[in-house]
């Protein structure tokens, strides 16, 4: 799938979102908002999968409601901001069809490595089909994003589109991405778009069979050794996000 950059870019500039307040903070840029929403305004697309529930909810849900068949699936781990989020539906009237869910994150395999990720049950996903976006925006610090990929990855259909946001971190996010690269080589199409917000990866799903090769001794070893640090920091601190 061929996705028309220059023209959503050109787009973002124009979306207008003025009619909800941005709160600043963690959450998504506003130029990355508007970039996500023109993406899903040229593209049509229909069903969204959230990692990162917040400002960027209302983003995508006032986008896709026109679609009769419309779904935003919104994850994340704390209920705080989980519930920050449905409020903002509630104060702006926005009406769509959102499933807002909180799992905690939790220590689990992904190609050998250990990572910190959503601890979702498997019998979850049996509730959704598969999804044309999937916008990860969450967890934030080092708490788990390299998973959140694998998990997403999984479950976008054949032609369906990721959105890594804070894509520009030299020592997260782009290190993730090489790995990406590396796992599922000529199964996904890559573009960093460095000059958005604080970078956006998009990613694009070409194949359904992740390719590749296995990750070597030292990434394995030092997953298991950052997964321990970030699991105690999530234990330690009751407001990480």
């Amino acid at each position: 799938m061929m996705i028309p950059l220059q023209d959503i870019m050109n787009d973002a500039r124009e979306y207008d979102i003025s009619a909800f307040t941005h709160p600043g903070g963690s959450s998504l840029n506003e130029d990355s908002c508007k970039f996500l929403g023109a993406l899903i305004r040229r593209c049509r697309l229909k069903t969204v999968l959230e990692f990162g529930s917040g400002f960027s909810s209302i983003i995508i849900a006032n986008e896709i409601k026109h679609s009769k068949d419309h779904l935003l699936v919104s994850i994340e781990n704390y209920q705080y901001y989980s519930q920050a989020a449905q409020q903002y539906f509630i104060n702006y009237g926005i009406k769509a069809n959102v499933r807002f869910n909180t799992f905690p994150l939790r220590p689990r395999l992904y190609h050998r490595q250990m990572l910190l990720s959503y601890a979702i049950p498997p019998a979850f996903w049996s509730n959704f089909n598969k999804f044309d976006l999937v916008l990860i925006d969450a967890p934030q610090h080092d708490f788990g994003r390299e998973s959140v990929f694998y998990e997403a990855f999984q479950r976008l259909k054949v032609g369906g589109i990721a959105v890594v946001d804070d894509s520009n971190r030299e020592f997260m996010e782009m290190i993730y991405a090489k790995k990406w690269k590396q796992l599922f080589g000529d199964a996904i199409e890559m573009t960093l778009l460095k000059n958005i917000g604080t970078g956006l990866n998009v990613i694009v799903k070409l194949e359904e069979t992740p390719m590749g090769r296995n990750f070597s001794k030292y990434n394995i070893l030092t997953s298991y050794l950052r997964s321990a640090r970030n699991f105690y920091r999530v234990l330690m601190y009751n407001n990480v996000h």
